[in-house]
C-alpha cells in the first residue's frame, strides 16, 4: 500500500496508554558513549525513559511503533520457559514462554525512509528501531497477529498457509517467538487503517509494580559501499546483525528522530502533540535544563559530502572534545558515517567548536584510516593525516544544510593490495604497467571513489572482470579527472591487454604501452603540479604525475636527455615503482636501496664483491621493515642499476646500447617464514602472487623472482600516506 502523504509517524503510546502514565514521575536520558559498545548494554545514543503509572492504574500502556514496517522479536530468557514449537503454539500453553524481550521494526521500504528524512531534516533516517523491553499479550499474539496484512505463513520452507486460520496462527506465534516471524505494519489511507491503530500492539514490560524502564534504539543499515558484510571488523563477535551492537548498525540518537517529528507544516506526529503532558516530557526540547541538542558531522571516504556507508568505519573511534569546556567523549563511528555530538542549550552558548581525532583499538593495518577536513577546493589532491581537526558544528533542526564533513582515507598501502576476489593478471612483459595499473587504481579508489571503484569491480577465477562502476561513482571519477574518467572506471585499464599476441612480441607489447599510457594521464590530472627547473623558462615544464609515470617505467632515455633530463631528482633514478613514490611525495626516503648516495641504505664497502653485496640486500630485504603494499624494483644486473643511475645507458645509434638485463617492478605483499627471520616475500604482479624464497647460504644469498631471475639488486619503499 503506497504511504499517504503528510506525517503518518505515531508517537509512543495512544491517548488511553498516556493517560495511565504519571507525568511527572518521567525522566528522561540518552544513553552514554561508548567506543566499545556490547550486546548486554544499551546501546549508546539509545533513549532511556523512566516512568511510573498513575495510582489504581493496573494496565500496562500499549506501545506504538513509529510506522509501518516488519516486527521481530527477541526474548529475554527466563528460567524454564522456551518459545514454542508450532504444535505447542496454543493459547492454553502462554504463561510457558518467555514473553519479554526486544521488539524490532524494521522499515524496508525506501520510500518511508526518505519521508522521516523530508520532515525530520535528518542527513540519516533510521532503518530498524528497537523497543524494550516489551510484552507480547496473549491479545497481541492469538488476535492481532492473525488480522496483520500477511498472505501466507511458511512453515519449515516447505507448507504455507493462510494465518486466519489455525495451522496459519500457530505457525505465526511459533515463529515471532522464535524470532523467525516478520509481522508486517502497515500504513492505511487514513489513521485508522493504520495496523498501530487498527489493531492491538504489544505493551511495556514492568520493571516492577507500576514502574518501567523503556528504551529505544534507532540506527540505520544497509549493505556497504566498499564491501561485503562479512568485512566489517567485529572484535566482540556480535554474530546477529538483529542486534544493535553488530557493526552494520549505524546508530543515530533516538530523542532526536522522534522529536524532529514531532512537528511538521506537513502535519503532526499522531497523538504527539504539543500540549500533551507524555509527549511533552519525553520529547522536551532542549528549553529545558539539561536536555541535549544534536550536532552533526560527516565522514565519508568519497571526496563529496554525499551518502556513505564503510565497513570501515565501525572500526574507527572518535574522540570529540568540547573545546570550550573541555569535555571529551569517544564514540564508536557509525557504519553510515554521521555522528551526533549532544550538547545541552548552555553548554551550547560558549560555542559548539569541536576537536576531532579518531583511532582503529585493534590497530590492525587494513583498518587503520587518516582523515582530513574537506572543507577546501579539491580535497581529493591532499593527503590524510593523523592530527586533530577542529570542525563548528550545527544543530541538527528541521532546516539543517550544511554541517562539517571529514574525509576518511585507508592507508593506501592496504589499498593497493585490495582485491575484491581473485587477483587479475596479465601477459607477456606487463610487471610494471601491473603495478603501476594497481597504485593509479588505489589512488582513485582511496582518494576520490571511497572504495567503490574496486568493489563494484573485481575479477574471477577465470581472470575475468565482473561488474560495472554505479552512476554515482562515475560522477565522483568525472568530476575529478574528466574524460580521463573512462581510463579506471570499469576495470580500466585493460588487465589482459596483449592477451592475443606472441609472447614477448613487439605487437604485445604496443598493446599493453596503450594500456599504460591511461595511467599517465591519470597522474598528470592527480598530480598536475608542475616541475619547472628553470625559474626563467616557465614553458620548461612537466607535471608531476606525468614525470612520476616515466620514473615508474624507467625510461632512461628521458633521464639522458638534454631536453629533459632536468627534470628527474637523482634519487628516483632506477628506483621504478619505488623511486615514483619519493617523486610523489609519498614517501620521504627509500626503505631497502643498495648503493653510496645519500640517499641509499645499503652501502657497497670498498672491493665488496657482487655476491657480498648482494647478500647484503637480501638481508635488508628481510630485516622485516617491509610494510604491505610497499613498491618494490629489482635489477637482474648491477651494471644496468649503474648505468640507469649515472644517466649513462647506451641508446641507439649505434649497438650495442640498452640494458644488460631486465628488471621488475612488483608490489610487496607479505614475507614467507618466521616474522622474526624471514625467509622470502610474496609480491603482487602481473602473474598474481608470486612467492620469492630465498635461496643459497649465508654469505651468499640470492632472492629470487622465478627460476629466470636472480636479481642482483632490490630496491623498495614504503608508503607513508
Amino acid at each position: 500500500m503506497a504511504l499517504r502523504s503528510g506525517n503518518p509517524f505515531y508517537f509512543l503510546f495512544s491517548p488511553e496508554s498516556q493517560d495511565a502514565i504519571d507525568p511527572s514521575t518521567i525522566v528522561v536520558t540518552d544513553v552514554p558513549y561508548s567506543a566499545n559498545p556490547l550486546v548486554s548494554d544499551p546501546y549508546p545514543q539509545a533513549l532511556r525513559i523512566q516512568f511510573s503509572l498513575k495510582k489504581d492504574v493496573k494496565t500496562a500502556p500499549k506501545l506504538r511503533p513509529l510506522g509501518p514496517g516488519l516486527l521481530t522479536f527477541h526474548f529475554n530468557p527466563e528460567p524454564g520457559k522456551a518459545p514454542p514449537t508450532p504444535p505447542e503454539a496454543i493459547i492454553d500453553n502462554y504463561d510457558k514462554w518467555p514473553t519479554v524481550g526486544r521488539l524490532r521494526l524494521n522499515i524496508h521500504d525506501d520510500k518511508v525512509i526518505a519521508r522521516i528524512k523530508a520532515i525530520s531534516g535528518l542527513p540519516v533516517a533510521p532503518s530498524d528501531i528497537w523497543y524494550s523491553s516489551v510484552r507480547l499479550t496473549k491479545n497481541f499474539l492469538f488476535q492481532s497477529l492473525p488480522k496483520l496484512p500477511v498472505k501466507k505463513v511458511i512453515a519449515g520452507g516447505k507448507e504455507s498457509f493462510p494465518p486466519d486460520t489455525p495451522d496459519g496462527l500457530k505457525q505465526a506465534v511459533s515463529g515471532i517467538l522464535n524470532g523467525k516471524y516478520y509481522a508486517r505494519l502497515i500504513s492505511g489511507r487514513i489513521a485508522s487503517g493504520d495496523s498501530q491503530s487498527a489493531v492491538e500492539m504489544p505493551e511495556l514490560a514492568e520493571t516492577g509494580t507500576g514502574t518501567f524502564d523503556f528504551y529505544i534504539t534507532t540506527g540505520f543499515a544497509r549493505a556497504p559501499f566498499d564491501g561485503e558484510e562479512k568485512n566489517y571488523e567485529n572484535p566482540n563477535s556480535v554474530t546477529d546483525n538483529w542486534e544493535p551492537a553488530h557493526p552494520r548498525n549505524g546508530i543515530i540518537p533516538a530523542r532526536l528522530v522522534y522529536r524532529n517529528l514531532r512537528t511538521h507544516s506537513s502535519g503532526d506526529m499522531i497523538d504527539g502533540d504539543i500540549g500533551r503532558p507524555v509527549p511533552d516530557a519525553i520529547l522536551a526540547s532542549s528549553v529545558r535544563n539539561g536536555v541535549p541538542d544534536y550536532y552533526p558531522v560527516r565522514f565519508t571516504r568519497i571526496w563529496k559530502p554525499k551518502e556513505d556507508f564503510s565497513i570501515h568505519f565501525p572500526s574507527q573511534v572518535v574522540t570529540a572534545k568540547h573545546l570550550p569546556s573541555g569535555a571529551e567523549i569517544q564514540q564508536r563511528l557509525p557504519a553510515h558515517g554521521i555522528l551526533f555530538l549532544a550538547l545541552t542549550r548552555i553548554e551550547s552558548l560558549a560555542g559548539t567548536d569541536f576537536s576531532i581525532s579518531l583511532t582503529n583499538p585493534t590497530q590492525r593495518r587494513r583498518h587503520e584510516m587518516t582523515w582530513l577536513k574537506a572543507d577546501v577546493p579539491d580535497v581529493w589532491k591532499l593527503a590524510g593525516a593523523t592530527t586533530p581537526v577542529t570542525v563548528t558544528p550545527p544543530v541538527a533542526n528541521q532546516s539543517l544544510q550544511a554541517f562539517p564533513h571529514i574525509v576518511l582515507r585507508r592507508r593506501m598501502a592496504q589499498e593497493i593490495i585490495y582485491d575484491r576476489k581473485s587477483r587479475p593478471t596479465g601477459f607477456g612483459r606487463a610487471c610494471t604497467f601491473f603495478s603501476l595499473r594497481r597504485t593509479v587504481r588505489a589512488l582513485v579508489n582511496n582518494r576520490i571513489a571511497g572504495g567503490r571503484l574496486n568493489f563494484e569491480v573485481y575479477y574471477d577465477r577465470r581472470n575475468r572482470r565482473i561488474g560495472t562502476n554505479s552512476d554515482v561513482t562515475r560522477e565522483l571519477v568525472k568530476d575529478v579527472l574528466g574524460t580521463d574518467a573512462a581510463k579506471v572506471l570499469d576495470g580500466q585499464p585493460y588487465h589482459r591487454a596483449g592477451e592475443s599476441q606472441p609472447h614477448g612480441s613487439l605487437a604485445q607489447d604496443l598493446e599493453i604501452g596503450e594500456q599504460a599510457l591511461k595511467c599517465r594521464e591519470v597522474l598528470a590530472v592527480l598530480f598536475p603540479e608542475l616541475i619547472q627547473p628553470q625559474p626563467g623558462n616557465p614553458s620548461h615544464a612537466i607535471a608531476v604525475g606525468k614525470a612520476s609515470y616515466l620514473v615508474w617505467q624507467s625510461v632512461y632515455e628521458q633521464f639522458q636527455s638534454s631536453s629533459t633530463s632536468d627534470f628527474f631528482s637523482n634519487p628516483w633514478l632506477a628506483g621504478g615503482g619505488a623511486g615514483a613514490l619519493l617523486a610523489l611525495n609519498f614517501a620521504s626516503r627509500y626503505t631497502v636501496s643498495p648503493g653510496n648516495n645519500p640517499e641509499d641504505t645499503v652501502g657497497r664497502n670498498p672491493g665488496e664483491t657482487d655476491q657480498s653485496f648482494r647478500d647484503r640486500i637480501v638481508k635488508e630485504m628481510l630485516s622485516g621493515n617491509l610494510k604491505a603494499g610497499a613498491t618494490l624494483q629489482f635489477w637482474d644486473q648491477f651494471a644496468d642499476l649503474d648505468a640507469i643511475r649515472a644517466r649513462s645507458v647506451p641508446i641507439p645509434p649505434p649497438p650495442p646500447h640498452g640494458l644488460v638485463a631486465q628488471g621488475h617492478s612488483p608490489i610487496f605483499l607479505e614475507y614467507i617464514g618466521p616474522p622474526s627471520s624471514p625467509t622470502g616475500i610474496v609480491v603482487l604482479d602481473q602473474t598474481g602472487e608470486t612467492h620469492c624464497d630465498r635461496k643459497g647460504n649465508g654469505g651468499a644469498f640470492i632472492l629470487p623472482w622465478t627460476s629466470n631471475h636472480d636479481p642482483d639488486a632490490w630496491i623498495a619503499t614504503n608508503w607513508t600516506e
